[in-house]
């Protein structure tokens, strides 16, 4: 059982964070509250690729792109667009404000 759960972690983690997601943004009360919290959810995004940066990334980036699946499906009346966009920007903002070492954690 258990060395299938090592095998399978990544699909898991897919899973259950997409559903995450769905549930966060069916529970977000407006528009204008969702872009803030895919922003913020971009930015926790880009913490985690660059804490991961010379080690295995892919299973992360895949859980991450769970998460966004989840919550363009969950946030029916807001832009798919504008979250896709809000989320990447926020991405690789945290990215490379962390990689210039402009913020410390």
């Amino acid at each position: 059982m258990a060395e299938s759960f090592y095998k399978n972690w990544m699909e898991i983690f897919f899973v259950i964070v997409m559903l995450l997601g769905i549930v966060i943004a069916v529970i977000v009360p407006s528009n204008i509250v969702s872009y803030m919290t895919i922003t913020t959810a971009g930015v926790t995004a880009g913490k985690v690729i660059y804490d991961r940066k010379n080690k295995v990334r892919f299973p992360y980036i895949l859980i991450i792109i769970g998460f966004i699946i989840g919550y363009m499906i969950g946030a029916y009346d807001a832009s798919r667009q504008l979250i896709l966009i809000l989320f990447v920007s926020g991405a690789l903002i945290s990215y490379h404000v962390l990689e210039k070492e402009l913020l410390h954690y």
